[in-house]
């Protein structure tokens, strides 16, 4: 005769096996769903941070180009100023060469801070730098055409003809 062993039911039964097992599959399961949104998190968190950088960095080139903007239309509005004086300094020292050439120079000088702020310009696609480049384009315009009336004024006064250089002016 064989010795017959004997196992208690509940021990073999699956129920009594798959409660330990599942509950360890499941806690499994939940760890690692948890490092996995750990992770995603960390992922995201990177990429926002990235992200962020990204954007504070153009902001801040954004306003970098802004302020050299706005000094270059200062440097340009110093000539602008200075050709008016000199036109009406002529009429007062009568030195028509030495005021053509002072008007020269603040043109050429409004020239370069008008080409200097095209190159700054070039490219953008904002509405703001958008409108700056037409009304410095705008402004670009009537220099010429001041500048062209003070060649006129500076001819007249030149040749002895005040009253055309006055009537020109105005």
């Amino acid at each position: 005769m064989t010795p017959e062993y004997t196992v208690s039911q509940s021990a073999t039964t699956p129920t009594s096996l798959s409660k330990p097992r599942l509950l360890r599959g499941a806690l499994s399961m939940l760890l690692g769903l948890s490092a996995l949104f750990v992770l995603l998190g960390l992922s995201n968190s990177l990429l926002f941070g990235s992200s962020a950088k990204a954007i504070l960095a153009q902001d801040l080139n954004a306003e970098a180009r802004l302020a050299d903007v706005r000094e270059l239309l200062g440097v340009i509005d110093v000539p602008i100023a200075n050709m008016h004086e000199v036109i009406n300094q002529v009429f007062l020292d009568g030195a028509v060469t030495l005021q053509r050439d002072q008007m020269r120079e603040y043109y050429l000088s409004f020239t370069l801070g008008y080409q200097e702020l095209l190159t700054l310009l070039e490219g953008q696609t904002e509405q703001s730098s958008l409108q700056i480049v037409a009304y410095i384009e705008d402004l670009d315009a009537s220099v010429h055409q001041m500048m062209r009336e003070a060649e006129s004024v500076y001819s007249y006064l030149q040749a002895q003809q005040l009253e055309l250089a006055v009537e020109r002016l105005t």
